[in-house]
């Protein structure tokens, strides 16, 4: 992969919960081109898991359980308080009760809907807004789709409206947040098997209808996710802003 002149740039990253983590992968492959990393995970049972990827990859961790406002607002100013400046974020996080993604899309419980968009959907606008005060200009704000929030796939259930409110949260702000330097942009990526992929059904059959189906023919993975996230993060991408990017081997690009 081209350099991205990454070295000691600075990132935050939530939603790495083990080595599958899309967002592990994107913390990597920042890490091997030089750039200083900061790791939010939820709470103290997650810390075996991911307190040894903060050190593999020499990074500051913070606990945030992102449902608290006042655990987010402690990151940020835990941040300016070390006059610590960001060249940018990534946003990696979607969660639902187990009971509201296995109903009927039509039986979906209330408290189970307003939880995934809570955490899934409401953290990303308050990661933003918090973090207006320790972004750099020119800063990049990434977060993590899939083509469920545009097209029905019935394994999906509830997600797909959810990533679809995601979607359009990165629209508005990337018009809000423009003024400041700060660039949101999502990547919507085909399936890949981590932790997350593997609540919803039918993920085998996901992956070899892709293989034998998409333009390319092939299954894409976190590495290939994480070379897209790279450059979006970038210099290189300063002029873009307000997209949904796939890297799913063009299966969006299909009728069926």
């Amino acid at each position: 992969m081209r350099q991205m002149n990454l070295k000691n740039k600075i990132f935050l990253i939530f939603g790495i919960v083990n080595k599958k983590s899309i967002a592990y992968a994107v913390a990597k492959n920042l890490f091997d081109q030089g750039a200083k990393l900061y790791i939010s995970y939820q709470n103290d049972s997650l810390s075996k898991r991911v307190l040894p990827i903060c050190k593999e990859l020499n990074a500051t961790s913070f606990i945030c359980d992102v449902s608290k406002e006042s655990e987010i607002k402690q990151v940020f100013d835990k941040l300016a308080s070390d006059e610590i400046k960001l060249d940018g974020l990534i946003h990696s996080l979607a969660f639902a009760p187990m009971n509201t993604l296995e109903a009927r899309f039509c039986e979906t419980d209330r408290e189970g809907f307003l939880t995934g968009m809570n955490i899934s959907v409401y953290s990303l606008i308050q990661i933003s807004n918090f973090s207006r005060a320790v972004m750099k200009t020119n800063s990049s704000i990434l977060t993590m789709s899939y083509l469920g929030a545009q097209r029905v796939m019935p394994s999906y259930k509830i997600m797909g409206p959810i990533k679809a409110a995601l979607e359009s949260s990165v629209k508005y702000l990337a018009e809000d947040l423009g003024e400041f330097g700060i660039r949101v942009n999502a990547i919507s990526a085909g399936p890949i098997k981590t932790i997350a992929s593997s609540a919803f059904g039918g993920m085998n059959k996901n992956l070899e209808k892709a293989q034998e189906k998409s333009p390319l023919r092939i299954n894409i993975d976190q590495e290939d996710v994480a070379n897209l996230s790279v450059f979006l993060l970038s210099d290189q991408a300063r002029g873009i802003t307000g997209g949904i990017h796939f890297v799913d081997a063009g299966l969006n690009i299909l009728g069926e």
